[in-house]
């Protein structure tokens, strides 16, 4: 009788956690990695346009960085700095921060087009799908410096 008593709490316990967790949880928590190829190139060509115009007077025009104040947005430090970290995090950074000056100016698809071109100037590989403006879709793509 003890040991019934026992799975049923178990089992109560662990299916109020399930319900408590909920279907976004399950979601944020699935994740995809930079390195499946998670935006497409005409994507990244549109982000290098944006990227011209909103951003490069500081980054620079190769993304090289322009002192303490620009960092570079290619390389081992930048990527030693978001490793880990979800592009929906990524892009909030960028929205309340950028351009400088003026953050949140841009609209959020061309926060994700310049946010394709970074990664497209890393080397991470383009796919067949659009990288989506919706942060829920962006929080569950990890940005992985290595594979």
């Amino acid at each position: 009788m003890g040991f019934r008593v026992a799975a049923a709490a178990l089992a109560l316990a662990w299916s109020a956690a399930f319900r408590a967790s909920g279907p976004h949880q399950a979601l944020v928590s699935a994740s995809r990695s930079v390195w499946e190829g998670v935006y497409t190139e005409e994507q990244s060509k549109r982000g290098a346009g944006i990227y011209a115009r909103a951003c490069a007077r500081c980054h620079g025009d190769a993304l090289e960085g322009g002192g303490e104040d620009a960092p570079a947005l290619v390389g081992p430090a930048f990527l030693a700095n978001w490793n880990g970290v979800n592009l929906g995090d990524m892009l909030e950074r960028m929205k309340k921060t950028m351009p400088d000056g003026a953050p949140n100016t841009l609209k959020r698809a061309e926060y994700v087009d310049v946010l394709a071109y970074m990664l497209n100037a890393n080397r991470f590989p383009a796919g067949k799908v659009e990288m989506e403006p919706e942060p829920e879709r962006l929080k569950q793509i990890v940005f992985d410096a290595m594979r």
